[in-house]
């Protein structure tokens, strides 16, 4: 029994050209993904309602336990960090669901380890109160959609009108930022969005005089919030602009933060001074300084790197992930 037969018949499509194959259709009702990796395994992925609790995944674990066809073959998550991300819709304004992820391991061997597995797994989905398919369009709510697409992550059921009307209002405030590029107000929210990111750094550092380097990348990823909400165009420039504002906000929390120390034994000492008189004294610079402003340099790269796929965002490759998404689209049947 080859695995790539079984989801043909069941309706599935293949989707892209990666390592582990991935196949998309409908499962008892659910939009549901299936990934196939090299290994024999099926790993199927519900997009349900509401949240599993951990005591009734448990419960449910163990019925597949009990029967012993599938004993230690059936494993099942909420949370799967071996998946990795697909082409997909962002929008955190809409309501997103939960998955929950069904493994079963090596079941070429045997159909009647397959057939049994179908059988509970059905018998589950369908017999649980609180596991139910998200069934309704995220975008217009207004019943169930007629395409399956990836929506944060999620495959769901969505409209072809509604992405339709997605791709025509995304490509026409391309076009519009593309003669109107609003740098000037992309740069003042970049800036304002730095500096709010930046806030909580330096407070740990201040207070605590603890480095934190998860904290600086909130810094490269406000400015990008910041740069997006001013509605300004979104490329090279943009790229070029964050990544500078970050160092700059960077390297100003650590001046800031030995400005407050100053402060506390020289109480009219300008922030100016600070800089003038420490920053630029390559004795004392070297001798004191050099560590925490390389420590600031640091954590605003290590930042731009865990948040570039805020900071590199472009005009051009939403659109290019936005059409991506909708040749990917699969009909509800």
């Amino acid at each position: 029994m080859e695995r790539t037969d079984v989801l043909k018949q069941l309706g599935f499509k293949k989707l892209g050209e990666n390592d582990a194959e991935r196949f998309v259709g409908t499962l008892f009702g659910y939009p549901t993904t299936v990934i196939l990796p090299a290994i024999a395994q099926f790993k199927f992925v519900f997009t349900i309602a509401e949240e599993i609790p951990k005591n009734q995944l448990k419960e449910l674990q163990k019925e597949f336990n009990d029967e012993p066809l599938l004993k230690n073959r059936v494993t099942l998550k909420t949370t799967d960090e071996n998946v990795g991300k697909f082409n997909t819709l962002e929008n955190n304004s809409i309501n997103s669901g939960f998955v929950l992820f069904v493994e079963l391991i090596n079941p070429n061997t045997e159909q009647e380890v397959y057939d049994k597995f179908m059988e509970m797994l059905e018998q589950i989905i369908s017999s649980e109160e609180n596991i139910k398919p998200l069934d309704s369009c995220p975008y217009c709510q207004n019943g169930k959609g007629d395409m399956m697409v990836n929506v944060n992550n999620q495959l769901r059921f969505v409209h072809k009108t509604c992405l339709d009307d997605i791709q025509q209002s995304t490509i026409a405030g391309n076009e519009e930022r593309s003669f109107n590029t609003g740098y000037i107000r992309g740069t003042l929210g970049a800036i304002a969005g730095a500096v709010i990111g930046g806030i909580p750094a330096l407070l740990i550092l201040y207070f605590a005089n603890y480095f934190v380097w998860l904290l600086f990348a909130l810094i490269p990823l406000a400015a990008s919030i910041g740069w997006s909400l001013m509605k300004a165009k979104r490329g090279i420039v943009s790229i070029a602009i964050i990544i500078i504002t970050t160092i700059i906000v960077s390297l100003a929390v650590d001046v800031t933060c030995n400005f407050l120390i100053l402060r506390e034994e020289l109480s009219d000492i300008l922030f100016s001074e600070v800089i003038r008189y420490f920053y630029m004294d390559s004795y004392i610079f070297g001798e004191y300084l050099m560590r925490d402003t390389l420590l600031s340099l640091v954590g605003a790269v290590i930042g731009i790197f865990i948040s570039w796929s805020w900071v590199g965002k472009t005009d051009k490759g939403e659109e290019k992930i936005l059409a991506t998404v909708i040749d990917e689209a699969v009909p509800v049947e």
